[in-house]
């Protein structure tokens, strides 16, 4: 997957509830709605953009008792900006939106978290030239006031963070491209959100590293992140039992002959729950794509420049689609004159389509994988597949209260082509703690895109968020399960 271009986000003001809204019915009531599961409840309505973080950070938390909270970014007002909604009794109704900041400072990928009655969301925003600055708002009314952001990383160059807390203590990662190569960097609280440590860098220079995710329960903490050092992309993980005092090496956990991208990670007890997506199964390697134009040049005496070897300092996907194009049109411009000479040109058409068609198949062949620990992080058990599905399957969320284990993400098994155009939201849940899951359930049937689907759960309910274009506008959606 082409590695994600930086852009925007930060938040706070205070402000009382207004009004519930969008009540959600219990799927009992609802005809034709996956088993348990309520009704789709559209969140927002707004005249501009609204999304979801990509979700290797969560968009949608639980505090104490019923209260649920959701998060995302929305550019009704021009520029975007963070908004947050609650429930307070377990998603059956939603309170009016509310901004979190009032300036016009563009804000942008917000995560969520909550312990108790103490609420943390984080995101980037762009202070014009300055660059990309990582703040943290806090609430600790549940929701009803929040304090003005905080900013965590000052470097500049800082975006996409993940959030997670427990008790008094919340953890922050983020990307970081301070140094040259995008890293992670890491911040911590221990006073609910008061202060925040100095930021450190959690992954190894000078090879790229990004997409991080951060899970804690007590004082164990899991930092997990995509890293390049290998040549491919693949899941690395570091370690704390002492809530982020010292950490453990960073462990690579995927050995993949495919990307592998998007940790998602849930802890409960000692059985740690590591979800990403993974191209290993594609029928095409990049390799296979370019092949194609290679022999193309050949046949018609065009020299093109060669497939460099993959180099752990040079990221092989910021070349690749170029290096595709350049070709191409190298082709293209000397095609006419070889079939002029005699040169057939239904030999050239073939290789042609046969670099389109293997170029669609290594896009959007994309897999779920799952692994899991059980002794707290340090080791893992095998790569499960989780789907099979034609087209892609990407960015998986979980969630783990106790032994149950639910994960969400976004499809296009469904689609009415073999772009990103028409995906929907998936799930699947195991009551034993991943040792076994039920069947993959479709939690959508909208057209457009349903996507970045975020979960999180208490023991009697799940609750998914993600953002939908079913109405002609990408517009956030809630949906959730009553155990």
């Amino acid at each position: 997957m082409i590695r994600m271009v930086i852009v925007l986000g930060i938040a706070a003001c205070g402000g009382a509830d207004a009004s519930p809204v969008a009540t959600g019915t219990d799927a009992s009531a609802v005809a034709g709605a996956p088993l348990g599961w309520g009704a789709d409840v559209r969140l927002t309505n707004s005249v501009g953009v609204s999304q979801l973080t990509y979700n290797f950070a969560h968009s949608v938390a639980v505090g104490n008792g019923n209260t649920v909270h959701a998060v995302w970014f929305d550019d009704r007002d021009g520029a975007p900006q963070i908004y947050y909604r609650r429930s307070l009794d377990g998603g059956a109704s939603w309170a009016a939106d509310r901004r979190l900041v009032a300036d016009a400072t563009p804000r942008q990928n917000p995560a969520i978290a909550a312990a108790g009655d103490a609420v943390y969301v984080s995101w980037h925003e762009v202070r014009g030239s300055a660059g990309f600055f990582v703040v943290v708002a806090r609430s600790l009314d549940a929701g009803v006031t929040w304090e003005p952001p905080v900013t965590v990383s000052t470097s500049g160059q800082s975006a996409m963070t993940s959030i997670a807390a427990d008790g008094a203590a919340a953890q922050l990662v983020w990307h970081e491209s301070a140094t040259g190569s995008t890293e992670i960097g890491r911040s911590a609280s221990t006073d609910r959100g008061a202060t925040w440590s100095p930021p450190e860098q959690m992954s190894g220079s000078p090879y790229h590293s990004w997409v991080p995710n951060i899970a804690m329960q007590g004082d164990r903490v899991i930092a997990s992140w995509v890293d390049y050092v290998d040549g491919n992309e693949e899941e690395y993980q570091r370690l704390s039992t002492d809530g982020g005092t010292t950490w453990g090496v960073a462990a690579r956990r995927t050995t993949s002959s495919g990307d592998s991208w998007a940790p998602s990670v849930a802890i409960s007890g000692d059985v740690v729950h590591l979800f990403w997506f993974d191209r290993r199964d594609s029928a095409s390697t990049d390799l296979d794509v370019e092949a194609p134009l290679d022999n193309a040049a050949a046949l018609i005496g065009v020299t093109v420049e060669p497939i460099p070897a993959r180099d752990p300092a040079i990221y092989y996907l910021d070349d690749f689609e170029p290096r595709l194009e350049r070709k191409l049109q190298a082709i293209m411009g000397a095609a006419p004159a070889w079939v002029a000479n005699g040169g057939n040109p239904m030999t050239l058409q073939t290789l042609i389509q046969q670099y389109q068609e293997r170029f669609a198949v290594w896009a959007m062949s994309w897999e779920i994988y799952y692994k899991r620990s059980t002794d707290g992080g340090v080791t893992f058990g095998a790569d499960t597949r989780m789907t099979a599905a034609p087209f892609l399957s990407q960015r998986p969320s979980v969630v783990a209260v106790g032994d149950r284990v639910d994960v969400v993400w976004f499809d296009g098994r469904d689609g009415r082509g073999t772009t990103e155009t028409d995906t929907e939201i998936y799930y699947r849940g195991s009551s034993d703690g991943g040792l076994t899951w039920s069947p993959d359930l479709r939690l959508t049937t909208a057209p457009g895109v349903s996507k970045h689907a975020s979960i999180a759960a208490t023991a009697d309910r799940v609750h998914v968020l993600w953002y939908d274009g079913r109405d002609g506008n990408d517009e956030i959606y809630y949906k959730r399960l009553v155990r």
